[in-house]
Order: structure tokens, then C-alpha cells, then sequence
């Protein structure tokens, strides 16, 4: 399993990291479904990387999230609406950062006021994250993450603690001579290695395969590779049950922005199980998610429409979720943000 600190985060942040996904996409992966995301540190090399866990990278600075501005504190309430379009208060937090556009808190809590999510990140000179505390309430675990970087600024070492042993864990990290990643290796707590992951890139730098060994035997459990095009857009990938043995296939297809626009899921006899379709406005926000299923009919459970409001600096104060229930678009949630400026 690729070394993380999985948070069950609200969907806020998820609205958030939507909202600016059009401002780095090698820096932002948002899961397609609305629950369950993980969090990892945002990588420093410039290729793309496979999201082998459909996980949500945690930008740390404004430019990540292409937020525009000198934006000092974030305030968010979430609300829904419910029978007669009752509006109902579901979660709030607030986003704080320095005078560099780095993030330096969040938290978040319940409608009745109870904190379920606290975060304090700490950086260097240089910015890099040193530590994170954190406080999930939701799981009942307090954790603090230190990182570790060499000489040539690349980080070497990740250490996981935990008040609950079993979470508490270590990551060590190897590079190439490009500063790519090529190999991490997690530790248990007792200091047992428990997984290798291996990665391999492009002559841009864009990974193309990741492969999760056997601690003892080195023997591949699973594995991900992915082809890109000219402009470094994903256009195909596969899952891998053993070194070999493939388990499911996907294509991909791209705007001229890099956008992905469509997302195609095969059996390996080539047979659909499922696609994904987005759209965007002219910023690069998320509008439209479209969810099929292997016959090819609409699934309207699964899918959505965003809708956004700026402010000034053209940053987002308000997102509108939108489903369609029997054909008919139907508002079910929304999100206001109140941006403090210095």
C-alpha cells in the first residue's frame, strides 16, 4: 500500500480542491467517488504521477490550489437541502495561511459545533512540510507525521506517529539522478519492512509504472502502469493482480487543456464496466460528472453538476451541487466561503 495517512476527510475539502483543480493538475487527484479520500504530501518533481489509491494530494500552498491572492484565513459552511429545500447546516471549518500562501491550519467540525477534523502544519526555510499534527475525532486517533530531506532537498524519510501502534509507521525513499522517486520502502512499527514500491518514468519524467512488492520474496502483489501522450496527458493505463496478470484497463481523453474528459474502465477481454465523463468552465473547475454503467445507461445516483460564484480576485465563494432525479435537476447541497485577504 502506498505509504499514507488515510483521513477521512469532509467533502469541503474535496469542494475546495475541485474548485482549483484547474490550477495544477500535477499537484491535485481527486477520487471520483465522494468519500473515503486520503491525503498525501504533493510531489516536488514535475512529471505526472499514477493515482494508484484514488487518492486527494494535500496542496500545502495557495499556488497549489490556484488560489489567487495574498488569502489569509478561509471560512466554509456546508449546507443541504432536504424535503420542501429545507436548508440544513451539515459542516463548517476554516483554512488558515501565512503571509507566503502556505497552509498553516484547518479544521473542521459538525453542525452542533463538535471539532471532527484539527491540522497544524509546520514547514522549513524552504517550505517543505516538517511536520503535521493531527486530530481526527472522526476515527478517534491523534497523529503526528515528520519528514525528513537529504542534501539534494528530496524527502528520504516519513515517520508516522500514532497513539494507536498499528498506525504508527515509517517510509524510507530512494531517487534517480533526475530526482524521481524509485523506490520507498514502509516499516511497521516493530521495524519489520513491511512493502517495497518501485516506480518507473518517462523520458519527461511522467511515471509509467508502479509495482508493490513482497517485503521478503521481492515477488510483484500488484501493479500499475500508465501511457501518456505528447503533451504528458494520460491516455491509457492498467491494474495488475501479480507481474503480469492484468485485472482491469482504462483510456483516457483529454481537452486541449490536458483535461481529462472521458474515463473508460475494461474487463482485459475489452468489455466496459464502467465510464466517466467531465466537464469544465472556461477557469478549468469542474461542472459536470457523468457516471455509466457497463450497458452504457445513465446512472443519475452517481452524478452530479457543480455550479460556482467568484469574487473579485476570481476565486470561488460559493459551490452548488446538482443531481438529476427522474430527469430533472434537482439542487441538493451547497457550500459558502468567506476569503479573508492581508
Amino acid at each position: 500500500m502506498r505509504f499514507y495517512l488515510r483521513i477521512q476527510l469532509s467533502l469541503l475539502l474535496s469542494a475546495l480542491l475541485l474548485s482549483c483543480a484547474g490550477g495544477n493538475d500535477k499537484q491535485t487527484k481527486v477520487n471520483s467517488k465522494d468519500s473515503g479520500y486520503q491525503v498525501e504530501v504533493a510531489p516536488r518533481s514535475g512529471g505526472k504521477k499514477i493515482n494508484t489509491d484514488n487518492t486527494i494530494i494535500q496542496p500545502l500552498s495557495l499556488a497549489e490550489c490556484n488560489i489567487k491572492g495574498k488569502v489569509k484565513f478561509i471560512s466554509f459552511r456546508k449546507y443541504s437541502l432536504g424535503r420542501w429545500n429545507r436548508k440544513v447546516l451539515t459542516a463548517k471549518g476554516y483554512y488558515s495561511y501565512d503571509t507566503s500562501g502556505y497552509l498553516l491550519c484547518h479544521n473542521e467540525y459538525k453542525s452542533d459545533g463538535i471539532q471532527t477534523i484539527g491540522c497544524i502544519y509546520n514547514y522549513d526555510k524552504n517550505h517543505r512540510a516538517t511536520e503535521w499534527n493531527i486530530m481526527d475525532q472522526g476515527n478517534g486517533r491523534d497523529s503526528k507525521i515528520v519528514f525528513k530531506y537529504g542534501k539534494k532537498g528530496n524527502k528520504t524519510e516519513e515517520i508516522i506517529d500514532d497513539k494507536d501502534p498499528k498506525f504508527s509507521i515509517k517510509a524510507t525513499f530512494k531517487y534517480d539522478s533526475a530526482g524521481d522517486e524509485i523506490q520507498e520502502k514502509d516499516y511497521a512499527d516493530d521495524g519489520k519492512l513491511k512493502e517495497i514500491i518501485s516506480f518507473r518514468y518517462d523520458n519527461k519524467g511522467n511515471q509509467t509504472e508502479v509495482s508493490h512488492l513482497a517485503a521478503l520474496t521481492h515477488v510483484v502483489q500488484s501493479k500499475f502502469t500508465c501511457t501518456y501522450d505528447d503533451n504528458s496527458n494520460e491516455i491509457a493505463g492498467k491494474k495488475y493482480s501479480s507481474d503480469t496478470a492484468v485485472v482491469v484497463k482504462w483510456s483516457c481523453k483529454n481537452n486541449d487543456k490536458g483535461k481529462c474528459t472521458e474515463k473508460v474502465y475494461y474487463t482485459t477481454e475489452g468489455y466496459m464496466t464502467m465510464k466517466n465523463t467531465f466537464k469544465y468552465d472556461t477557469i478549468g473547475n469542474l461542472t459536470e460528472y457523468n457516471y455509466f454503467r457497463a450497458d452504457g445507461s445513465f446512472n443519475e445516483d452517481d452524478s452530479y453538476s457543480l455550479e460556482y460564484m467568484y469574487d473579485k480576485t476570481r476565486n470561488v465563494i460559493k459551490q452548488t451541487k446538482v443531481i438529476k432525479r427522474s430527469g430533472k435537476q434537482v439542487l441538493v447541497e451547497y457550500t459558502e466561503y468567506d476569503i479573508v485577504y492581508y
